[in-house]
């Protein structure tokens, strides 16, 4: 069944326990062997309470009190964003505050919490888990996380939950960042350069209807800091930019163009000369295309596509 042939009653606004299990290491060099970069991070000791393990190698954590922990590393992960809850921490042990809404002040630090699906070394899907930030590495994902969700609106529209689709976060540049003292963190960002394929993207039914059933426990856990008055669980906090709405008339977006690009390649039309040219005989203008034209031209290689494979045998 594909994504479009789905109907539910859960959406994947920002949402009882889901194990935590994965952590983003903002300095490569607090990794030992050290790596060029930070990334994703998922402790040893973390393996058995998720049940998977992440794609990757195995490298020792040194931590800023000087202790160690193994685990396993890697600068690219394959995530569905279930929900998103937020909270302002500060202080250690006995001495740990939080608070919600606006930072308090000094010395308080963002803490961000992703519940997903994630992909494991076994190349099947796992979870629901929780991926951590701290500090402004969460603000980083958010970004990364509104690029994702710009890319497949433009594609499948506002309004369809996106927890059915998965997107690719990957370490980036090194930024120093800080209101007070700086320091330097690994950005997030989203490889959406390709565009997005929601059949491709699409997690499939068992998962999908999995998510389903979890859909009280994934709005528990997203509410229980807020309910706990130890922060929100909601988006209010960490706000992440709504697109702005689609003018059909403006020229095609990025996104588009890189799926446009892939369907075409797909069929066989390598080159962009050679697709350029086909999509003149289409009624096209390549220089000229816009959202509009580019959704529905989108729409027209996606049947054609499915069309292909069903004759192929491949259709699913």
């Amino acid at each position: 069944m594909s994504w479009k042939d789905r109907t539910t009653s859960f959406d994947d606004k920002p949402n009882t326990f889901f194990p935590w299990g994965i952590q983003w290491i903002n300095r490569g060099k607090d990794l030992d062997p050290r790596q060029p970069k930070g990334g994703f991070f998922q402790p040893l000791s973390r393996t058995e309470a998720v049940g998977f393990t992440i794609p990757g190698s195995v490298v020792t954590l040194i931590n800023s009190e000087g202790g160690t922990e193994e685990g396993i590393y890697t600068a690219s992960l394959e995530m569905a964003v279930i929900t998103r809850r937020f909270r302002w921490k500060r202080g250690k042990g006995r001495n740990t505050q939080y608070a919600v809404g606006k930072r308090p002040g000094p010395g308080w630090r963002g803490q961000l919490h992703i519940l997903a699906l994630v992909r494991g070394a076994d190349g099947n899907w796992h979870g629901p888990v929780a991926v951590t930030y701290t500090g402004l590495a969460g603000s980083s994902f958010q970004e990364a996380y509104r690029q994702f969700r710009e890319a497949a609106e433009t594609v499948v529209g506002e309004g369809t939950p996106l927890w059915q689709f998965f997107g690719t976060y990957q370490a980036g540049g090194t930024e120093m960042v800080g209101s007070e003292a700086k320091s330097p963190i690994t950005t997030v960002v989203c490889d959406c350069d390709g565009g997005f394929d929601p059949e491709a993207q699409y997690i499939g039914d068992e998962m999908a209807q999995e998510v389903e059933s979890l859909a009280e426990q994934v709005r528990a856990w997203r509410d229980a800091w807020r309910n706990a008055g130890n922060g929100d669980g909601g988006e209010g906090d960490t706000p992440t930019p709504k697109p702005k709405p689609k003018d059909p008339n403006a020229p095609a977006s990025k996104a588009q163009w890189g799926l446009i690009r892939r369907l075409l390649t797909e069929l066989g039309y390598e080159g962009e000369e050679r697709q350029n040219k086909v999509l003149r005989k289409k009624g096209f203008d390549p220089a000229n295309l816009t959202m509009g034209q580019a959704s529905e031209l989108i729409g027209r290689l996606q049947k054609a596509r499915q069309n292909r494979q069903k004759k192929n045998g491949n259709g699913k």
